[in-house]
């Protein structure tokens, strides 16, 4: 189904478009319940601004782009180090490993990507996305805006809707000089672990004692 206002493609169940607000099939958008949602809240500007800050929508497809970079790459470093004087065996060798490492970082974008367009698109199909979009109104910063908190939902900066009763663990990852904070997610959808944050080594650990707190706090006003 597509927007007939937009032209945007649209699940079968959404009441109205996520992009440009239009109501479909002559269906307007339910009213809002009492939230903590400013009064001047517009459900089509709210939209915009969660896709424009999450920047994830439809689950993307797997082309042929991969193979072929992924064979030329292989193929012409292979070319080069033969051509260094080399033993071909040698080269074939460094061409493969290259092209594998390759392969893994793509199928590692891939299931982010696919993990946090099926999330996010999961969310859309309960109630069209109003009580997220309204949730996100809401949302508090973290770590310099690379995530946001709402009472019922996290939004990963260029990434994935995560429900906050749904994630299971928060875990320090290493990187170089940066310290990562990564949420393991256990929801329909399966199990997964999602980026949050990149913070500075040896100035985290307030920082994640600060989002532990605050997602627990979350996790507990939503059980009550």
């Amino acid at each position: 189904m597509f927007c007939t206002n937009c032209g945007k493609e649209l699940q079968d169940d959404m009441s109205f478009c996520p992009y440009c607000g239009k109501s479909i099939g002559g269906i307007a958008p339910a009213p809002e319940t009492a939230t903590d949602t400013p009064p001047d809240y517009d459900q089509t500007s709210g939209s915009h601004a969660l896709y424009s800050y999450c920047k994830v929508m439809r689950v993307p497809k797997l082309g042929a782009a991969p193979v072929v970079i992924t064979v030329l790459t292989g193929l012409i470093l292979t070319l080069i180090i033969a051509a260094l004087g080399e033993s071909l065996l040698l080269a074939v060798a460094i061409g493969v490993i290259v092209s594998a490492v390759f392969v893994f970082l793509c199928w590692l974008t891939y299931r982010y990507r696919v993990g946090a367009s099926k999330r996010l698109n999961a969310f859309l199909s309960e109630d069209g996305g109003r009580m997220m979009i309204s949730d996100f109104a809401t949302a508090q910063p973290f770590a310099n805006d690379q995530f946001r908190l709402g009472r019922q939902y996290l939004y990963i900066k260029n990434g994935a809707v995560l429900k906050i009763d749904s994630i299971v663990d928060l875990v320090r990852v290493f990187a170089h000089s940066c310290v990562g904070l990564s949420a393991k997610v256990n929801d329909q959808n399966g199990r997964m672990s999602f980026l949050l944050c990149r913070l500075p080594a040896f100035f985290d650990r307030q920082e994640i004692d600060k989002i532990r707190k605050a997602v627990m706090e979350r996790q507990s006003s939503s059980v009550v």
